[in-house]
């Protein structure tokens, strides 16, 4: 058995239309790229848009959710972690992953992607305009994917 490659993709829990469905498409990606397990915080906006499109092509979402109960998940996680660490569980999101994904800008997802940059993990961002350095900032949707893509590939030699 391969190990999985782990996408963390992080972004606002009350995003525009259009990122939340760039987060959906970009979700429908990643469940069907063959050992790839998709990491969020579990709960609305690009969580859900993100885990609805994993789920949509059968793959696993991990939902690092803040409180105790694991009912709080969206109906997309497939393995929901209750934590009971609040915010902190930012943290959890930005370790354990191989890479992570901004889709749009929040105060939580900036702390995620700071994280992410400062355990030195790669992090893309797309649908952001802060600018932001020792992360890659992506203009367009396929541009989007083309980077994600080239990362998994890059973490399965």
């Amino acid at each position: 058995m391969s190990v999985p490659v782990i996408v963390s993709v992080v972004g606002p829990s009350n995003p525009p239309q259009a990122l939340y469905r760039d987060a959906l498409s970009l979700g429908q990606v990643l469940g069907k790229t063959k050992d790839t397990v998709v990491v969020c915080g579990g709960l609305h906006g690009i969580m859900e848009a993100v885990s609805r499109g994993v789920s949509s092509n059968s793959g696993t979402v991990i939902g690092i959710l803040p409180g105790d109960s694991k009912d709080s998940a969206n109906p997309f996680v497939t393995i929901p972690l209750a934590t009971g660490l609040g915010h902190f569980r930012n943290f959890l999101i930005a370790r354990v992953c191989d890479f992570m994904v901004a889709v749009g800008e929040s105060k939580g997802t900036l702390t995620e992607v700071s994280m992410a940059i400062r355990v030195g993990k790669p992090v893309i961002l797309y649908g952001w305009q802060t600018p932001l350095p020792h992360a890659k900032h992506v203009e367009d949707f396929d541009g989007l994917i083309q980077q994600v893509q080239t990362l998994i590939q890059g973490f399965r030699g």
